[in-house]
């Protein structure tokens, strides 16, 4: 034996598209991951709920919630059913026509003395689905055709390879009506008008003695059929051919009696593929924008970067949706309407979005969100979408990135998707995770208490606090400004709160060292300041508008309030998608909960339940759905607020029809529910990357939200609000008496 080639190592994979398209070298945000198997699968799901769920005009939670739980009950069953069958059920892989295909197995060396191997290749077999010719390259007969062509090579864009015809190929004669014996010769692909069925890579290699070498090699098929990779062929130091076939042991059987008795195998199809239509291959690549990333990433930190989409593939691409694990990506939209949705969001969640590929219609200059048709991207086209990107958390983070995008067929209009969702042979997924270490910037904490001056205002008590740790000089944060987003309220900065023997000479010195602006505020690390406002309710014959009150901390016009959201609707985006977030999370952890709870209780009692039982269960999951969308005083239940209603001035519900309003939009931030007075305040804020002067500046802000005030309108209800506070996790032995804990409970009257 030459050469040994251990086909228990054989794997068959689409080869990464990603890496082919990183022909230069391209700034990357964060770590390249692969992440966890479990996390991708809860976003598969939930991209199919939200994506039918929205095909029928609903963003509803609950039935967002429902749609998950009938996807994974769908992939459970489908694993039961697999499972069950056994290898019966098995069949070969659907691949796409001229998208290559990556061999990767083990070769060894059981000789004493070094082998060259060169001209190493995949042998295969393709029946053509069109007119059933056959193109192989098995055994070594060589047919003569145009020595022209056979130094042709073939490039694709989803690899940096190139591609040539595999030697011995050959194929078969074309069948005619008037063919009776059918003795016609085989031909050579050069001479034939199809050209090769398929095309392979080659490569050399040198196995040191007793040693052992990954080989990967590819081939790319130019016609659909059926393709089958038998063997492996190669030059034994550059005089003889070798061949070797591929033996791979199928899976046992379990279908039958006999055959889990017999260890009975079935047939493997590790080396066969189904090679139909093309399909789109979508490459992902987040770019600095402006070239230059961020050498330390901050809580807070707003980042400016670029989606740089690339299709690869052989077919346009459409219907390209974007799933996130979290609300830390926002694209940014300019001249949005209340109602509409942030960051082109689909769902309720605030992580679902479309990508804008083209440009949208817009109506008197104020976007519609209505896509052109042609919402595709070609192969061979590159799409860059800016976006902001806000990190959050302390320690690494793991930030998922889930693309789904579909086979165009030339008549795609992106302003919905189908109702009924594609075959998953159309539709195809692109993962990518990055992980990022997140270093402590800002802590912000803000009390609230009514105002002894007078009647119906507030004060707001915001304290913000530098713990920078990411180097250890020039740790210093300059605070710009405190916003507060509300529909009934506008902030006042109380004067004489910072003057110039308030301020350190040697932060002023820094100031003047990097050229800020005097109306920043700087704190230095571990320094702590503390800042008081006055909320001021609007006057009751004052129609509620959304206003975005902003203060600077320092300067001659530290007061300023505008109910123009326009020119500043960048600044309450993340507040928005968090806010839908968190509410969407709530309802699905409280409903995971519920049915854990249930399938323990069934599990104890060890018997299946009865008819009236489930009926009783039913009917009461269907009282509180419908409960849960009333109001207790007035407020809606958190977790089931999703935009689907809203009400008019005078608290009466309006249909979806008259007025609605999406669960990421400004609207469900601050609703115009009289009774619903709350505000959300967020702090923006700047420092650099280093302690140089030309380093680039950060950008931040720190937020909080949904901060109660004292509801406008009178209720029957209690008036307080009550909060606890106790240690989440105690452990304690009983044997030894009763466990005294400590709570500290806060009442807050709201009028």
């Amino acid at each position: 034996v030459l050469f040994r080639s251990l086909d228990s190592s054989l794997a068959v994979s689409v080869e990464d598209a990603a890496v082919a398209g990183d022909r230069g070298a391209t700034l990357t945000f964060g770590t390249v991951s692969p992440g966890t198997e479990s996390v991708w699968q809860d976003l598969m799901c939930s991209v199919q709920a939200e994506l039918r769920a929205d095909a029928e005009n609903n963003d509803d939670i609950e039935t967002v919630i429902d749609e998950i739980d009938k996807e994974k009950a769908d992939l459970a069953f489908l694993a039961r059913s697999k499972e069950r069958a056994g290898a019966s059920a098995a069949a070969p892989e659907v691949r796409a026509r001229m998208e290559p295909l990556t061999v990767k197995f083990a070769m060894s060396n059981p000789l004493s003395v070094q082998i060259q191997l060169s001209e190493i290749q995949l042998v295969a077999r393709l029946t053509s689905s069109e007119n059933g010719r056959v193109c192989t390259s098995e055994g070594a007969v060589v047919i003569p055709g145009k020595e022209g062509e056979r130094s042709k090579t073939w490039s694709f864009h989803s690899s940096r390879k190139a591609f040539v015809m595999g030697d011995f190929t050959r194929t078969s004669p074309t069948k005619g009506d008037d063919d009776e014996d059918g003795d016609k010769p085989w031909v050579s692909p050069n001479d034939d008008e199809e050209g090769p069925f398929f095309v392979v890579d080659k490569t050399n290699l040198a196995v040191d003695p007793g040693t052992s070498t990954e080989v990967k090699l590819s081939i790319c098929p130019l016609v659909t059929g059926d393709l089958e990779i038998v063997g492996v062929r190669c030059k034994l130091f550059n005089e003889l051919w070798v061949y070797h076939p591929f033996h791979v042991v199928g899976p046992l059987l379990q279908n039958t009696r006999m055959n889990r008795a017999n260890r009975a195998r079935g047939e493997s199809y590790l080396l066969k593929s189904k090679i139909e239509h093309d399909m789109p291959s979508l490459t992902v690549d987040i770019v600095p924008h402006g070239g230059k990333g961020d050498a330390t990433v901050l809580q807070g930190q707003i980042s400016s970067w670029t989606l740089r989409i690339s299709n690869l593939g052989t077919a346009p691409a459409s219907n390209v949706t974007l799933k996130t694990n979290a609300p830390w990506m926002n694209i940014a939209q300019t001249n949005r309407k209340e109602t509409r949705a942030t960051s082109h969001c689909i769902g309720p969640s605030g992580t679902l979005m479309r990508l804008p590929l083209e440009k949208k219609t817009a109506e008197d200059g104020i976007d519609n969100d209505d896509y052109v048709k042609s919402d595709v991207i070609s192969p061979g086209q590159t799409v860059e979408v800016p976006v902001h990107v806000r990190t959050s958390g302390g320690g690494r983070q793991e930030l998922y990135m889930l693309f789904r995008y579909e086979l165009s067929n030339g008549d795609v209009v992106s302003t919905a998707l189908n109702s009924s969702s594609p075959s998953s042979s159309k539709q195809k997924w692109l993962r990518k995770m990055i992980s990022v270490p997140v270093y402590p910037s800002l802590t912000l904490s803000a009390v609230l208490m009514p105002s002894y001056w007078k009647k119906r205002e507030h004060i707001l008590s915001i304290e913000m606090t530098n713990y920078r740790s990411d180097r250890q000089t020039s740790l210093e944060i300059n605070l710009d400004k405190i916003c507060i987003a509300s529909r009934y309220y506008r902030v006042q900065q109380l004067p004489d709160q910072l003057g110039e023997s308030d301020l350190y000479p040697s932060n002023a010195q820094q100031q003047q060292l990097y050229g800020m602006p005097a109306s920043l505020l700087q704190i230095g690390w571990q320094e702590r300041v503390t800042m008081h406002y006055l909320i001021i309710p609007f006057e009751d014959e004052e129609e509620a508008k959304y206003t975005l009150s902003q203060c600077h901390l320092v300067g001659e016009n530290s007061n300023s309030s505008g109910t123009s959201l326009f020119n500043e609707s960048e600044i309450t985006d993340f507040v928005c998608l968090e806010h839908a977030h968190e509410r969407f999370k709530t309802a699905l952890d409280a409903h995971e909960k519920e049915m854990a709870r249930r399938a323990a209780e069934q599990e104890e009692s060890n018997q299946p339940r009865h008819v009236a039982q489930i009926r009783r269960e039913k009917s009461s999951m269907e009282s509180e759905k419908s409960g849960s969308s009333h109001s207790n005083n007035g407020q809606t239940t958190p977790g089931n607020d999703t935009g689907s209603q809203s009400s008019s001035g005078n608290g009466d519900l309006v249909g979806k029809s008259e007025l609605s309003y999406h669960p990421t939009s400004i609207m469900n931030l601050c609703p115009p529910e009289e009774s619903s007075s709350k505000i959300n305040v967020i702090c923006t804020w700047t420092a650099f990357s280093s302690g140089n002067a030309e380093d680039e500046v950060i950008y931040g802000q720190h937020h909080l939200r949904q901060l109660a005030v004292r509801p406008q309108a009178k209720s029957k209800g209690c008036p307080l609000t009550i909060t606890a506070n106790h240690r989440s996790e105690i452990e304690h032995d009983f044997t030894g008496g009763p466990m005294v804990s400590f709570v500290s409970l806060s009442v807050c009257s709201q009028r």
